[in-house]
């Protein structure tokens, strides 16, 4: 079963696609194991973009009936401060 670990654990997406954090960076690939405060921004569309597209090809590279997608350690704080996220938040009452 693949693993694509999200919306955390993603330092390397956001090293790489600053634009989809909550911040806009700049990033940097973690060199250690953790949990880091920088996750993906679901309040940005492109977000869900870029994650239709790397579940595609995924589903297409191992085509198994499931998928890992983590949603473990995944810190709020980058979200609570984020305006795109707390606009979402309050759109779909969450």
């Amino acid at each position: 079963i693949p693993e694509i670990d999200l919306p955390g654990h993603m330092l390397a997406a956001l090293a790489a696609y600053p634009e989809l954090g909550c911040t806009g960076g700049p990033y940097e690939v973690a060199d250690s194991w953790g949990v880091f405060d920088d996750v993906l921004c679901p309040g940005k569309e492109e977000t869900f973009t870029f994650l239709e597209s790397v579940l595609s090809e995924v589903i297409e590279l191992f085509p198994s009936e499931y998928i890992h997608i983590g949603g473990d350690e995944c810190p709020k704080v980058r979200w609570e401060e984020c305006p795109d996220c707390q606009t979402r938040i309050k759109e779909l009452n969450l």
